[in-house]
């Protein structure tokens, strides 16, 4: 059996136990396989961010095949368009339609006892979807919520099926993507039709009136969707368990200000960073940490370890979110990425920090949590979840205020 292939069943076993035995065994930089090395330092993970779009492109190709390096320019442009209409400030006014939507969502569970992270999942796609395009109706969430699940079939698994490979779930892949690219695409001519020279606030009417290209603006809005409906309910997810075990953090939530909510939420993007493991492809000769790696080749490194290693962090295996309080960050420098950095950074994390900050205060000021296992194993898949976790979520009569 090659070295490859015993690293890879190893790692299928326990995907964080793996990669933390590696690192002790071989340091912070190390290979995986053949065509991936792995890189678990700070700052060598920042230089990756930095160079992405020139050696580096985005690892996020589900099918295999060659590399294909892109022109990034146009992208760039629409991103930039998209990071101003997902400012904080421009989110703030849709607020309060953002607390009704969580409870209209939770008002749907009728006190049953529910998977947390489809109604989650629910909640953060939809809410988003809606600041970003409006209302999006049946065919477009459910557009949505296919393509992100057969996705995550795919990001589940280490191997890379070939593009031509005749099984079904590449077959449906194609099919829900090109659903999903379609309802978008008619969304977008038909908003720009009626689209006002002033534009709107929204992400849609930025990018339109910003003149981004169809076929970008399509690519973007779709990113943006795709992320809400992924790692913002995986978050929420862990927020619900932290309550349910903590009912002092709760108390405080519920009375305490903004800024301890915030933090709350930065310190469950440490501890359970849903996005545990990113990635970038290849493309130009170069070296990482002193290891030669070619075109094609891939370049992980695991959130989840950098944010809970002790050389970076004070007592990183306690959750308190109080170290986010002071007023020097609480980690070594690069230590800290749950968005990622450099010209690829999730365009939307600022808005996304605010949507879980409102969500998780409401949660804490408005509802009484009761999860039927206080302690579901933590599985390591394309995202990182407290597995099965089922909760009953009861409005209070009384709601607590801000003192």
């Amino acid at each position: 059996m090659s070295a490859s292939l015993r690293n890879r069943l190893a790692y299928e076993r326990d995907r964080i136990g793996f990669l933390r035995q590696c690192q002790h065994e071989h340091g912070d930089v190390f290979r995986f396989s053949d065509t991936a090395t792995v890189v678990l330092d700070p700052t060598l993970i920042h230089e990756l961010f930095v160079r992405t779009n020139r050696e580096f492109g985005i690892e996020g190709r589900l099918l295999g095949g060659p590399p294909r390096r892109i022109d990034t320019t146009g992208r760039m442009a629409v991103r930039r368009s998209a990071k101003r209409a997902l400012s904080p400030n421009a989110f703030r006014a849709y607020e309060p339609r953002l607390i009704d939507m969580l409870r209209q969502t939770l008002a749907r569970t009728e006190g049953r006892e529910v998977d947390v992270r489809q109604v989650m999942k629910e909640f953060t796609g939809r809410s988003l979807a809606d600041y970003c395009l409006g209302p999006i109706g049946p065919d477009l969430g459910e557009a949505i919520s296919d393509a992100v699940a057969v996705s995550e079939v795919f990001m589940d698994s280490s191997l890379r099926v070939p593009p031509w490979f005749p099984i079904p779930k590449v077959r449906r892949l194609r099919r829900v993507d090109a659903r999903l690219r379609k309802l978008l695409a008619d969304r977008i001519a038909a908003r720009r039709m009626t689209l006002s020279p002033k534009g709107t606030d929204d992400l849609l009417g930025k990018l339109l009136t910003d003149g981004s290209n169809p076929r970008e603006a399509t690519t973007m809005a779709e990113a943006v969707l795709r992320a809400s409906f992924g790692q913002p309910g995986v978050t929420l997810t862990w927020a619900v368990l932290t309550l349910a075990q903590r009912p002092d953090l709760t108390h405080r939530l519920a009375t305490d200000s903004d800024d301890y909510a915030e933090a709350f939420v930065r310190e469950l993007l440490r501890m359970y960073p849903p996005t545990w493991l990113m990635g970038r492809e290849v493309w130009e000769p170069t070296t990482v940490g002193g290891i030669a790696i070619r075109p094609g080749e891939q370049v992980m490194f695991c959130t989840y370890l950098v944010h809970r290693d002790s050389r970076w962090w004070d007592e990183p295996e306690k959750f308190d979110p109080r170290r986010w309080l002071t007023p020097n960050p609480p980690h070594t420098r690069y230590a800290y990425f749950p968005f990622g950095a450099g010209p690829r950074i999730c365009p939307g994390n600022h808005i996304g920090l605010r949507q879980l900050t409102v969500a998780v205060r409401t949660l804490a000021r408005e509802y009484d949590i009761t999860v039927a296992d206080p302690a579901p194993p933590m599985v390591a898949r394309a995202l990182l979840l407290p597995d099965g976790l089922r909760a009953r979520f009861a409005r209070r009569a009384t709601v607590s205020v801000t003192v």
